[in-house]
């Protein structure tokens, strides 16, 4: 799940550091851990908390990862979801 692309990265010596985010509910991040239905905000916070701390921050993913990707886009400055 995108280990290959960030040691692709390091490889070409590129500082990057990555963030594997999941959802255990499997339940497109709109549940949180209390089993609520507060998740976009939870893993707002969540990655938020993470994210605030880098000048460039790019979000990737696939199927469920890809729709995280689009739901919390306005947490990153480039966006490929798939």
């Amino acid at each position: 799940q995108g280990q290959a692309e960030v040691r692709a990265l390091r490889d070409a010596s590129l500082k990057v550091d990555a963030l594997y985010v999941c959802d255990p509910a499997n339940a497109w991040y709109l549940q949180d851990p209390d089993f609520g239905w507060n998740g976009l905000a939870y893993y707002d916070h969540k990655i938020r908390s993470i994210t605030q701390r880098y000048k460039h921050v790019f979000m990737w993913g696939g199927s469920m990862g890809g729709s995280a990707a689009l739901l919390f886009a306005c947490l990153a400055d480039c966006v490929h979801a798939f």
